[in-house]
């Protein structure tokens, strides 16, 4: 939700909102500004709501990205951004399937963009040309202003993984641990 309610400060002329079912991907919102879709009182807020209160375990990325492209293929906007919220931890094959999609997409004026969700979204980078992640929503904006080729100076120390790629101390570890002995 947090990622959404900084994204309603983008004012985009056009946005869909699709999430995954287990049933297949749901059109929550079609060629609606930023500023309306996501705005305080909008009703898509009610219905992610209840798409986040029925969660499911299949995957149905391949069929919302399929829907997104059927979408870019009829509609006439000029250009279009496609923003695909995912850890990206999909199995080599779908990630390579969602990777052809996100291109095709992009064949019709759409810039594709990847948004990290999750402890640990490291393939995101893997399921289109352009990506970004953050573990504080905030910094998405500048982000993605950035990638939209928009200038942004304060944005850059603040957008990284959150994640060390060194390996837990030991005493660090010892300390958790006595945390949760408690």
């Amino acid at each position: 939700v947090s990622l959404l309610t900084t994204l309603s400060h983008i004012d985009l002329p056009s946005i869909n909102i699709i999430v995954t079912t287990k049933d297949g991907p749901l059109l929550l919102c079609s060629d609606v500004s930023t500023l309306t879709a996501l705005s305080p009182n909008s009703s898509v807020w009610l219905a992610l709501f209840d798409r986040f209160m029925n969660p499911h375990d299949s995957n149905q990325m391949i069929s919302a990205m399929s829907t997104v492209l059927t979408m870019r293929m009829q509609q006439k906007t000029s250009s279009a951004c496609c923003f695909i919220f995912s850890d990206g931890n999909y199995s080599k094959k779908t990630r390579e399937t969602i990777a052809a999609l996100t291109s095709s997409i992009e064949v019709y004026k759409t810039t594709t963009i990847s948004i990290g969700i999750g402890n640990y979204p490291t393939k995101i980078s893997k399921i289109s040309r352009l990506s970004v992640w953050c573990p504080d929503p905030k910094y998405l904006v500048n982000g993605i202003n950035y990638l939209l080729g928009n200038e942004s100076t304060s944005f850059i120390p603040n957008i990284f993984s959150f994640f060390s790629k060194e390996p837990i101390s030991n005493d660090l570890f010892r300390f958790v641990a006595s945390l949760i002995d408690k």
